[in-house]
């Protein structure tokens, strides 16, 4: 048990990271969130808050949410390697 545990902790870091590196992407401009190919959860909240609040909060509301959960993955790792 304790070895897959520390299996997920390790995968949930990475994933952390992964996002944390994407969100800051989202936000610094060098990567784009578009309503091509598929669009999932956090494209979807962003091309709704853009909807409401204009086309500027689409990548602010993007790659916060992307920071977010990168965030919550990097946390939760921390929790199970502990």
């Amino acid at each position: 048990m304790q070895r897959e545990l520390k299996f997920f902790g390790w995968f949930a870091l990475a994933l952390g990271c992964v996002s944390i590196l994407g969100g800051l992407a989202i936000l610094g401009g060098w990567s784009t969130l578009s309503a091509e190919g598929s669009c999932r959860a956090i494209c979807g909240l962003s091309m709704l808050f853009a909807a409401l609040f204009g086309d500027s909060t689409k990548t602010l509301v993007g790659g916060l949410l992307t920071l977010i959960l990168g965030v919550a993955f990097c946390l939760l790792a921390y929790r199970v390697l502990k």
